[in-house]
């Protein structure tokens, strides 16, 4: 379809323009096959595939596999990453240098500034070897970490204060509510009111202000008071409250700022140096910022000058006085002048002054050749056939996605989607699920049913899912004492474990026409009722049933269920009873 709509481009063009300026066709050195992707540091990229992330190297081999919720890119030769809700630290060949031990651990590695985890409900600092540098003693940490050497932390749940990088009390626990220092300026907040304090703990302008902007940057700030909006150093007011808002900070001398729903630029002086007429402005890079008039977007200098026309639907800063330019609902690159560096045929890229950068193309991340890096243009590197497997069906991963977005999957489930799924692991399906229906954990469920959580029932599994399912009367064992959690589920296990956890909840729905299958000899006489109710509960704006049969009107009851299947009927589930769902503030 891509390639019909640029062929289609082309031949429109051909009655404009010279043959040679019909864009080519994506070429891609690292093929399009990510959900997302970061640009290369160190020799790594970032990847992912659902919810699973990972490394490449420069010639497209995964070096460090997809087995991470979370990673950072590397900095030093190291990367944060969570995997199974633990926190650790990768080296460059996916060495765990710091063991995944944590609970939270901070995700933007600096040079020589410790790092903020939490281990057993206490915050700490480490360093990238894991080395204790400043003890686990505190409630809360500025996630932001260390800035200009100070960090605010949190005791006892209440106030805040600031430690120096040796762990050291610079500002006392009397705040109730502290931001991080930049250029010697921190915001705080006395339960009431904004103020802006300085290294020595002193708050010169009082707790006066509603709200703060951003950060302190080339010593201004934003400050708010009465819907209105000034500029600050810290110790004295620039301005007087006069503006409808900021932008994120000051750069290269100009602070963006909204007046009458136009923008322009203060400077440091307060005074204004780009008149209000556009409708917005972006941060400078080498004298330069994105603007916008009537719909388009153009670059201005710090006079506000036009240095490149209005043409444009969005602009952004890339590398090396580049932008990442959209027209037309394609994405490429342009110099300040306009000269194209990546052709307009991308959904979206990220430049970079690198001989490989990440472009997306229908809904896919990979890496294109960057002419202006100067470096040898790659061979390409052939697609990998091994990641599909990391991906659902076509058929499923619409749902599937809804699903995981609304905290309906975990994120240890989404892998092997085509395996058929344990009696064990849909009962933590069908446990995260009653926790999102009820909004209660599973244990706080049970105490206010007033059941007791059974722990001497089977022999198989102590699993806290498993048992409360069997608690509320959804699933019961294989056996005496026997739950057989790896064995697989079938359909119409799945079937009477759905229309049990409807008794369960006391969720009472409606039902469409039962659908008569070909194959209803074949149900087991426990199941017969749940398959017939369940295939009969049907999404509201779709009438697709929960659980559809297998086509050719048969519902094969002894099948296996594959983990794809149990997630979009989990998440069909959820859907089609959403709007009976009774209140549950038991």
């Amino acid at each position: 379809m891509t390639k019909k709509i640029i062929a289609l481009l082309c031949a429109l063009l051909l009655f404009a323009v010279p043959t040679a300026l019909c864009a080519p066709n994506p070429e891609y050195i690292i093929p399009a096959q990510y959900d997302s992707v970061s640009g290369f540091y160190e020799g790594r990229a970032a990847v992912n595939i659902g919810a699973k992330h990972g490394f490449i190297d420069e010639s497209g081999a995964l070096v460090i596999p997809l087995l991470y919720d979370f990673v950072t890119d590397f900095h030093n030769g190291f990367s944060i990453a969570c995997r199974g809700e633990k926190y650790g630290i990768l080296d460059r060949d996916g060495n765990e240098r710091v063991p995944f031990i944590y609970d939270d651990m901070d995700i933007e590695l600096t040079d020589n500034e410790p790092i903020y985890a939490c281990k057993d409900g206490k915050y700490g600092f480490i360093d990238a070897f894991g080395n204790v540098l400043i003890p686990f003693e505190y409630d809360t940490v500025n996630m932001v970490g260390f800035s200009s050497g100070l960090c605010a932390v949190q005791k006892e749940n209440t106030l805040y204060g600031f430690i120096d990088e040796s762990g050291q009390t610079v500002v006392p626990f009397d705040i109730r509510f502290a931001g991080n220092f930049r250029e010697n300026v921190a915001p705080v907040h006395n339960g009431e009111k904004w103020g802006l304090m300085l290294h020595d703990g002193s708050v010169p302008l009082g707790y006066v202000f509603d709200k703060i902007g951003w950060s302190m940057n080339e010593g201004v700030i934003a400050v708010c008071k009465d819907e209105k909006w000034a500029l600050s150093d810290g110790t004295n007011m620039i301005t007087e409250f006069l503006y409808d808002d900021f932008g994120m900070f000051m750069t290269e001398g100009r602070f963006p700022t909204l007046l009458n729903e136009k923008w322009g630029c203060l400077n440091a002086a307060g005074e204004v140096a780009i008149p209000f007429e556009f409708d917005a402005i972006g941060s400078f890079e080498n004298g330069l910022a994105a603007a916008a008039k009537d719909g388009q977007y153009g670059l201005i200098d710090r006079e506000g000058n036009t240095k490149l026309a209005f043409g444009y639907d969005n602009l952004s800063a890339g590398e090396n006085g580049v932008w990442i330019a959209t027209q037309g609902g394609k994405t490429g690159a342009v110099t300040e002048t306009g000269q194209e560096v990546i052709p307009f045929l991308y959904q979206s890229l990220i430049y970079q002054d690198a001989a490989l950068i990440p472009a997306e193309l229908d809904g896919s991340w990979g890496f294109i050749y960057n002419p202006r890096s100067g470096a040898p243009k790659p061979q390409p590197a052939a697609a990998n056939p091994a990641l599909d497997a990391l991906r659902p069906s076509l058929w499923a991963q619409p749902e599937i996605k809804i699903a995981a977005e609304n905290g309906l999957l975990e994120n240890d489930l989404l892998e092997r989607y085509s395996e058929d799924i344990t009696r064990l692991e849909f009962c933590r399906l069908l446990g995260t699920l009653t926790e999102t229906i009820t909004d209660l954990p599973l244990a706080s469920l049970l105490e206010e049913k007033g059941i007791t959580l059974p722990t001497n029932v089977f022999s198989d599994t102590i699993d806290e899912s498993v048992l409360t399912m069997y608690a509320l009367g959804v699933v019961t064992g294989t056996a005496p004492g026997l739950f057989s959690p790896e064995d697989t589920l079938t359909r119409q296990e799945a079937a009477v474990f759905f229309a049990r956890l409807l008794r369960a909840l006391d969720i009472s729905v409606t039902y469409s026409d039962a659908v008569s299958f070909q194959d209803e000899s074949s149900f087991a006489s426990w199941a017969k009722e749940a398959i017939v109710s369940i295939s009969a509960l049907t999404l509201p704006d779709s009438e697709q049933p929960v659980l559809a049969g297998t086509g050719g009107n048969l519902f094969c009851p002894l099948e296996p269920l594959s983990r794809e299947q149990a997630y979009v009927i989990t998440y069909r589930f959820w859907a089609a009873t959403s709007c009976f769902l009774p209140e549950y503030d038991f």
